[in-house]
């Protein structure tokens, strides 16, 4: 038994990682292709032709940072740069997730 990607034909993404003996039937959905999984074979991740590429995960913005409600509670300097940031995404933009909304006008409240 191994591990073994499945590869979106298109694309080269790697849709899943299974566990096959390489050597029973099985039914390959179409579009999609068998590769014996290296090391780097993970789904959100492709296949170039030759090797496995991981995803690249995105750094969080300050928002997301400093909207993490931790262990630790904020200091006033990051409570009030979280306000400052949430209003100036809302200035420029018009949008805040109802979480971000929320925040906000707790911060309002507390200030």
């Amino acid at each position: 038994m191994g591990n073994y990607a499945l590869i979106n034909t298109a694309t080269g993404d790697v849709v899943n990682v299974i566990v096959w003996d390489g050597v029973s039937e099985y039914a390959v959905p179409d579009g999609l292709e068998v590769i014996e999984a290296g090391p780097n074979a993970e789904p959100g991740g492709t296949w170039d032709g030759s090797s496995f590429v991981r995803m690249i995960m995105p750094s969080p913005d300050r928002i997301t940072v400093l909207m993490h409600d931790g262990v630790v509670e904020k200091t006033a300097e990051e409570k009030a740069e979280l306000l400052d940031l949430l209003h100036a995404k809302l200035t420029s933009t018009g949008d805040l997730s109802w979480t971000q909304m929320n925040k906000m006008l707790a911060l309002e409240r507390e200030s």
